[in-house]
């Protein structure tokens, strides 16, 4: 839908949302990026606790209001992927 029309109306008037935010739900006025399949583990040279997660854009057909979700950076999935974290796993189908 990034680069055309919406599959299920076939709109092509697009709202974009460049990072879907989420509010913390202890605090009444805090915005936090919204992340997907966040993990905590041991990473890098200094083997530091790390929270990491996949960030996310968001595409909405003005019309009907589908909307879709892009992941902002692979590499973070990849990474995941890459040492079980965060319940990732690529798969060909």
């Amino acid at each position: 839908m990034k680069t055309g029309a919406c599959p299920k109306c076939k709109s092509r008037e697009l709202y974009e949302i460049e990072e879907v935010l989420t509010p913390d739900h202890r605090t009444k006025n805090t915005l936090y990026p919204l992340g997907i399949s966040a993990a905590y583990g041991m990473y890098g040279k200094d083997m530091a606790n790390e929270r990491i997660a996949v960030h996310v854009s968001a595409c909405v057909c003005a019309k009907c209001g589908f909307t879709e979700m892009y992941a902002k950076d692979l590499s973070v999935l990849e990474r995941l992927e890459r040492t079980n974290a965060g319940g990732v796993r690529k798969v060909t189908r």
